[in-house]
């Protein structure tokens, strides 16, 4: 079997790790893969994948959500039409010309939120991607029932066409880990892992921790930043004169990331909204605490194996980071509770689901 995985999400944040597990995971079951890659990335593509015989790339001179991609990738899908058994898109960025076995999957629906604190331009282009991708694609994933409810009930037509799979942990990230010796950061600090838009509320966990008495405890932020200066966080931190205590990591590499995860005391994950939330999965897997917003996706996910606090209470982030800043030692995890909520996003359990998806036979079901 052959499938096209669009790649051009790679390197990418969360969707980009996504890609990287489809590709890896699948081309290891025997799947061949033919990925469109932006042609910047290829030095960094062939370093992870040239070893891989099951990997072919195709390196573009495009970007995702380019004018020219949507034209120039519907020729290339073309060409492959008749030599690819499926198309499996990791986002809903699907070109002008789709063919028909085509799987998209839906991550969340935060453009077309409340929590959107982005442009209406944009969320309108968004709302046109997933109407289109619904009409469009054979399959669709959503990574959550959380995200099925609500792609349900905007776009009711996805019902009958859409599959839950979760997404899966990174385990590359405990390999790294087991091998280092030294940290990154001198002294205790707590950890967030993401971008910083708004709905992600860092600024309430900033305030937070410029009431808590413990004045040498640090925090750490490590993840994408949108624009070269600094942006409201950086700017709010040194308003509540915690910029000294508030350390950034800007896209950092999978080394890096697994030396913060387990030097961290806790890792702490304030979203009001999300479509999964992969980074306290990670964590948990290095034996890091989770302390999480009590929003109903994390108790999808992550049930009683994670503390959780009220995302919209500056009074109660900072009661439950006092409290965990407060316990000698770093905060230990009940590995029989996080063991049972590990089980449910096993890598091979997950990729057993891919594989059941990839060989349902499509053709038979369309004709009745």
């Amino acid at each position: 079997m052959t499938v096209y995985v669009d790649g051009l999400f790679y390197k990418g944040s969360g969707i980009g790790r996504y890609y990287e597990f489809l590709v890896s995971g699948l081309s290891k079951r025997g799947i061949n893969i033919v990925t469109a890659v932006p042609e910047r990335l290829k030095d960094s593509f062939l370093r992870q994948f040239s070893a891989n015989s099951m990997v072919e790339p195709i390196f573009v001179p495009y970007e995702k959500f380019a004018l020219k991609s949507f034209v120039s990738q519907s020729n290339l899908l073309r060409s492959l039409e008749n030599k690819v058994d499926w198309f499996l898109y990791p986002h809903v960025n699907l070109p002008m010309f789709v063919p028909k076995k085509t799987i998209v999957t839906v991550h969340d629906l935060i453009p077309l939120t409340a929590y959107w604190d982005g442009s209406k331009v944009k969320a309108s282009f968004f709302r046109s991607l997933v109407s289109r991708a619904v009409r469009k694609a054979y399959r669709i994933i959503a990574v959550s029932e959380t995200t099925k409810s609500q792609l349900v009930t905007m776009f009711p037509q996805s019902k009958d066409k859409t599959v839950v799979i979760y997404e899966s942990y990174e385990e590359r990230l405990v390999r790294i880990a087991s091998a280092l010796d030294k940290g990154l950061v001198d002294g205790s600090y707590f950890l967030y892992v993401g971008n910083r838009k708004r709905h992600k509320n860092l600024g309430r966990v900033i305030e937070a921790l410029s009431r808590i008495s413990d004045k040498s405890i640090k925090f750490v932020i490590a993840g994408q930043k949108d624009g070269a200066g600094p942006d409201e966080i950086e700017t709010q931190a040194k308003e509540l004169n915690v910029e000294h205590r508030v350390l950034f990591f800007v896209s950092p590499s999978d080394e890096v990331l697994a030396s913060l995860y387990k030097g961290a005391r806790f890792l702490i994950q304030p979203s009001l909204i999300e479509g999964f939330g992969l980074p306290p999965l990670e964590a948990l897997s290095l034996g890091t605490p989770v302390l999480l917003s009590d929003i109903p996706i994390f108790r999808e996910i992550y049930e009683d194996a994670a503390e959780y606090f009220d995302p919209f209470s500056v009074e109660d982030i900072a009661e439950q980071l006092q409290q965990w800043v407060q316990v000698e030692g770093k905060p230990k995890v009940d590995w029989v509770k996080v063991n049972r909520v590990m089980a449910k996003f096993d890598r091979e359990n997950i990729l057993n689901q891919y594989m059941e998806l990839l060989q349902t036979n499509w053709q038979k079901e369309v004709d009745l």
